[in-house]
């Protein structure tokens, strides 16, 4: 998105309960797309890369043996 200039009008919406949680109306609610998309592979990542460099080294001694 791009940051509005001196003097355009954004669109809000207004939480009658809550009159300050204020949120922009083309803002997205559900930023969970965002979460599904990066946590997961980030995750899966941490997991695997040790388990196959564990996997390496242990094929690697035992070539020497």
């Amino acid at each position: 998105m791009h940051r509005p200039a001196a003097g355009d009008v954004i669109a809000v919406r207004y939480d009658p309960w809550h009159p300050t949680h204020l949120r922009e109306a083309d803002a997205p609610i559900w930023r969970w797309p965002d979460f599904l998309v990066t946590v997961p592979p980030a995750v899966a990542g941490c997991l695997v890369v040790p388990a196959e460099w564990m996997r390496f080294r242990r094929r690697l001694r035992e070539r020497r043996v």
